[in-house]
């Protein structure tokens, strides 16, 4: 059960579609909260993969300890996902702002590029 609402730049387990089959269904995988828009939350899908070297959009968390995970994890800022509230579960920090300081940086890189 959520005690808090999710807010910029915060780690929090989330219901998440498959890629392959939007209606497969993955409890508590990570994400980090982009932004609100209207009843929906904006995040970024977090792997425990190092970045894909082909996928300039991936980047490392380096302090990934701190924010809540329990691995090594690498933001996929290519992956944007849109959720509704009622499948944001569970809170786990807030990214170290070198951390979230990088991972904006570069989610501004691709979405210039779109």
């Amino acid at each position: 059960m959520r005690n808090r609402t999710p807010s910029p730049g915060e780690v929090w387990y989330a219901t998440l579609p498959k890629e392959e089959d939007p209606n497969d269904l993955m409890p508590d995988r990570p994400c980090i909260i982009v932004d609100k828009v209207e009843d929906e939350y904006l995040v970024i899908k977090v792997t425990k993969h190092s970045p894909r070297p082909y996928d300039k959009y991936d980047i490392a968390i380096q302090y990934w300890g701190q924010c809540g995970l329990t691995k090594p994890s690498t933001a996929r800022c290519s992956k944007l996902i849109f959720l509704a509230e009622d499948q944001i579960d569970n809170y786990k920090g807030h990214l170290v702002k070198s951390d979230e300081q990088r991972i904006t940086q570069k989610l501004e890189a691709f979405l210039n590029s779109q």
